[in-house]
């Protein structure tokens, strides 16, 4: 929006020094030509048909001597133009000024070369905003035909396309002036939330808004208040787990040191709030309770993963089926499942009645997802192996599957397990034997029964509320989909 001003003002005076990467040479282009060359060199383009017409015309008359831009466009036959250029000339700047302050106007074009940087990333977000719409559009069409099937390849793209992880970059992209901020905490953060997971967390979160009604681009920011916790909650634990690898790549405190890490999922964790905060299109008191959700949120998880740190400190695994599912229940099923869905319900006006029924569902989704996690990381087929697969054994987590086959293993094979699961091994051997012991304890096969039990429960919880229809639909499959994985 500033540059299309600039454009306005200005015209064919708008300049911009750009440095060719290739050749390290410095070419003055005008801006309207430059944004065009910046977007075409990443394969964007503008969705907003009078933007798109007002930079075309803007880059092809900016070369005939004398253009006026802001005449050219006030008076312009098409009224969305006009409008737009209308609003791009605020009161402030009046055009007739700068034909006669022509101080005023060399120190604002000395603005350029810092404003030109920042606000073509802001005509970037707008395309990506352009394309997750896009997506949510051709979803809600699916649903009116019932295909299921397009529905979960389309929800497959929203969760892993580019556009939307560069959407969630743009908290930590051109934060700072300074290099060496960029380089200890920007830079790495960035890179560490790019490397996404599946992003359902932020994806459940606007489902849940429209669901109950609501316009679920409303929830973005609290969606990705949530997939913010989600990174600085892993970064963290990392850490206290030593784990080696995330998402196929080394850990950001083995890539940076444990200081910058910590660090980065402070900032990561201050986020989420923030984004919710700073978000103009939410009033004061829905901010108030989306906050509440989320401190909420935060601690519950805070006290699952003391519980499981606690019994790693202490050398624990005496532990019972319900100790770990309360540890569970706490450290993931309220960030992965009830919140998401509760916000979303909060943030689309829906009924307490509504709240609480999709918190249910998300309650016992969110563990079933987490229990079927920690099977694909023991048995997964070829996605899981692509990632680190078999960790969970070589960081002796307390998994279901761990706990339950301790407890009905006979004393050798306990003692061979407890051996395999405090020795820190990577080896293939061991880790192979690890699993044939779950195998015969019958731990996989009741980890994965039990996460099963766990979705009908949750499909139950929406059987008698009134919600969108094909939102409901998507959130039953969804649900058979999370526990279907292994599959």
């Amino acid at each position: 929006m500033a540059l299309l001003r600039y454009i306005v003002r200005y015209g064919e005076r708008v300049l911009y020094d750009y440095v060719d990467e290739e050749t390290n040479e410095h070419v003055i282009m005008r801006v309207a030509d430059y944004i065009r060359f910046d977007l075409e060199r990443d394969d964007l383009t503008f969705y907003t048909p009078a933007f798109k017409q007002m930079l075309d015309e803007a880059a092809e008359h900016c070369q005939n001597e004398g253009f006026m831009a802001s005449r050219y466009f006030l008076a312009h036959p098409d009224p969305n133009i006009s409008r737009l250029a209308a609003n791009l000339i605020s009161d402030k700047y009046q055009l007739s000024k700068y034909h006669t302050k022509f101080r005023e106007l060399e120190q604002e074009e000395d603005k350029l070369d810092y404003l030109v940087p920042r606000e073509i990333y802001s005509m970037k977000d707008a395309y990506i905003l352009y394309k997750i719409k896009d997506i949510q559009a051709k979803i809600k069409e699916a649903q009116n035909k019932g295909d299921m099937e397009l529905i979960f390849d389309l929800m497959k793209q929203n969760a892993h396309l580019n556009e939307i992880n560069a959407y969630l970059d743009t908290y930590f992209r051109h934060q700072t002036d300074s290099a060496d901020i960029e380089r200890y905490l920007y830079a790495p953060l960035g890179h560490y939330s790019a490397n996404a997971g599946k992003r359902h967390r932020p994806l459940i979160c606007m489902l849940a808004c429209r669901a109950v009604g609501g316009d679920w681009n409303r929830a973005a920011t609290c969606a990705a208040a949530i997939e913010h916790f989600q990174t600085g909650a892993l970064i963290h634990d990392d850490i206290a787990d030593n784990g080696q690898l995330r998402r196929g790549e080394p850990c950001l405190h083995i890539t940076e040191g444990e200081g910058i890490a910590i660090n980065c999922g402070d900032y990561a964790l201050m986020l989420v709030s923030a984004a919710v905060a700073n978000d103009p299109d939410l009033d004061a008191p829905l901010k108030v309770r989306l906050i509440q959700e989320l401190t909420s949120m935060t601690a519950r998880t805070i006290e699952g993963q003391a519980l499981d740190l606690g019994w790693v400190r202490d050398g624990r695994f005496d532990l019972s089926i319900e100790d770990y599912l309360a540890m569970a229940t706490h450290k993931t099923a309220f960030y992965s499942g009830a919140t998401p869905l509760a916000c979303g319900a909060i943030i689309g006006g829906g009924s307490e009645e509504q709240i609480s029924a999709l918190r249910t569902f998300g309650l016992h989704t969110g563990l079933a997802f987490q229990i079927q996690d920690d099977l694909l990381n023991l048995v997964g087929k070829k996605e899981a192996r692509n990632k680190d697969f078999r960790c969970d054994i070589t960081e002796g987590k307390r998994t279901l599957v761990a706990v339950h086959a301790l407890n009905y293993a006979d004393d050798a094979s306990h003692d061979e397990l407890m051996d395999i699961l405090t020795s820190g091994t990577t080896d293939p051997d061991r880790l192979d034997r690890a699993v044939q012991i779950f195998e015969r304890t019958g731990a996989i096969a009741y980890a994965h029964s039990y996460s099963l039990d766990l979705t009908a429960h949750a499909k139950a919880a929406l059987e008698s509320v009134e919600l969108d229809p094909q939102c409901k639909d998507l959130l039953l499959g969804m649900a058979d989909f999370f526990v279907e994985r292994l599959n």
